[in-house]
């Protein structure tokens, strides 16, 4: 694979890379839903799409068995399966790791290895990283993750065994670390953690809507950065061990935050706790660590936090900020994918609000110029209706089409099948009239 095609498939995945399930383990769910007309036949098809081609790399693939699903679609006239997203997530994830194309690594121990990543300046770099599976993974069932940034001089490997001394990490869950070093300016370069996640996700059969960042004490910062403006519409939750400062931002309303403190000293994470519930009071909690030991390593109430929570799920209401550069920038909030802003290098700043009981979506921006709404019967009822505003002007009022050639377009784009759109609206933001002249100005004159 070259570089540019690698590059660029992280980065489609990154900035965009079990629906939420409750409980100590992951369990499998149902095969297909059995009101889905012709399950059988489409869970072969997607096998053959995600599972025996690389779907990203082999556009003509893609277009053929794109065509094998629109024809298995069109002997069901009520549309069964295009209403479910959740039978499209649930068969990719069951699919995904049982044909040719992705083989589960060893599971019996913590592996170690390095990854390639680029730099936003382009330069290539190898980074070590560690890894473990539990010991009751299987390749049928998709598992949820845990990627740590941790701090230099700490091996990769060690953390790891801090957290699979947990018997519920140990069996169940994979967990994936890197370390900040004295090549490797992670606060420079957080896209690393995104390649990273893409080392996972090929080496495992995980679970999209459960992945989590952490990061530990002086690396919080990187993660913070990371779960901001790389990760965020990718991650359910992000851990912060002991942090010192406040390094994240707004789109942090998209996930969920634990921040964990010792039994003294926890003035610093407090205030930092403080910030993210300013940003989200429900979502955001503190984990109380025992003893000092486990504010860094085995942790039993973080973990009961993990196992409790249910998942990545995009607020009705939320808030989004980030600035486009020629290589970085979360250009996907969730469900609204930024094409083009208005300014590169300047900030994009996104404020949804969808009300399902109405069919409404209202969008307040700016910096943004092209963009497209992802949407699904879990957002809207697609059977009705749907009216689209922004910044006050209404955009669109009509029923939008369900469409199978969305779900493949939105799930190899963006790489993410926990998150499974039918149908799609792409809109240029009206641009704003401009100020009319002041007595005493002459038509054209900037105004003073």
């Amino acid at each position: 694979m070259t570089p540019n095609r690698s590059r660029s498939r992280i980065v489609r995945a990154a900035c965009a890379a079990l629906l939420a399930a409750v409980g100590a383990t992951a369990v499998p769910g149902p095969s297909f839903a059995a009101e889905v007309k012709d399950a059988a036949k489409l869970k072969e098809a997607l096998k053959k799409l995600y599972a025996d081609t690389d779907a990203i790399d082999d556009p003509g693939q893609v277009t053929t068995i794109t065509n094998e699903i629109g024809a298995i679609l069109a002997k069901d006239p009520k549309g069964t399966a295009l209403r479910d997203p959740k039978f499209w997530s649930d068969t990719i994830k069951e699919v995904r790791f049982s044909g040719k194309l992705y083989k589960s690594k060893s599971t019996k121990i913590v592996t170690k290895g390095e990854f390639a990543a680029w730099t936003a300046e382009g330069k290539e770099i190898k980074v070590p990283y560690a890894m473990h599976a539990g010991a009751a993974y299987t390749a049928k069932v998709a598992a949820p993750v845990l990627l740590c940034v941790i701090e230099k001089g700490v091996a990769p490997e060690e953390h790891i065994k801090s957290w699979i001394a947990n018997e519920e990490i140990q069996k169940n869950w994979v967990v994936a670390a890197v370390a900040q070093s004295d090549t490797l300016d992670m606060s420079k370069n957080p896209v690393v953690l995104a390649y990273l996640f893409d080392t996972v996700r090929r080496s495992y059969n995980t679970d999209p809507n459960r992945v989590y960042l952490e990061g530990v004490g002086a690396a919080t910062k990187d993660a913070q950065v990371a779960a901001d403006q790389i990760l965020p519409d990718r991650i359910a939750g992000l851990v912060l061990r002991n942090p010192s400062d406040f390094t994240g931002g707004p789109n942090a309303t998209t996930f969920s935050t634990a921040v964990v403190h010792g039994p003294e000293g926890a003035e610093k994470a407090q205030a930092v706790l403080a910030k993210y519930r300013e940003l989200n009071a429900e979502r955001n909690v503190a984990v109380a660590a025992p003893d000092l030991a486990s504010v860094n390593g085995t942790c039993p109430p973080l973990v009961d936090w993990l196992k409790a929570h249910k998942g990545r799920s995009l607020p009705a209401q939320y808030s989004w900020a980030t600035t486009l550069t020629e290589n970085t920038g979360a250009v996907f909030t969730g469900n609204l994918y930024i094409h083009t802003p208005v300014a590169r290098n300047k900030p994009t700043t996104i404020k949804v609000d969808v009300r399902r009981e109405s069919n409404t979506i209202s969008i307040e921006c700016d910096n943004l110029e092209d963009f497209e709404l992802a949407l699904n019967d879990d957002v809207v009822n697609l059977d009705n209706e749907v009216a689209i505003f922004v910044n006050g002007t209404e955009m669109l009022k009509k029923k939008l089409n369900r469409e199978h050639a969305t779900i493949v377009r939105f799930t190899n784009e963006l790489g993410d099948y926990g998150r499974v759109y039918t149908a799609a609206w792409r809109g240029v933001v009206p641009r704003k009239a401009p100020e009319p002249p002041k007595d005493g100005d002459k038509p054209g004159d900037a105004p003073k």
